[in-house]
């Protein structure tokens, strides 16, 4: 699941934690995680939430690696 930083930020997280929750709830491995989009070639400077899950018999997918520099001027990235 990919969404928008507000997920983790809203209302102290409460929208990742029960997303998150919910995930493990049905037996499920999960892990949420941010990233930039343009570490990954979108051509824009945002933080997305990305949030992955597995079956306990399945590999959890590991954190992509970025393919791209990303360069921000005046910016910060801030959870």
């Amino acid at each position: 699941m990919e969404n928008v930083v507000d997920l983790v930020k809203f209302a102290h997280g409460f929208l990742g934690r029960y997303a998150l929750s919910k995930l493990v709830g049905m037996n499920y491995q999960a892990r949420m995680g941010m990233m930039v989009a343009g570490s990954y070639g979108l051509l824009q400077f945002c933080m997305r939430v990305f949030m992955w899950g597995a079956l306990p018999s399945e590999k959890l997918p590991q954190y992509l690696l970025p393919t791209h520099n990303v360069v921000a001027r005046g910016l910060t990235p801030t959870v």
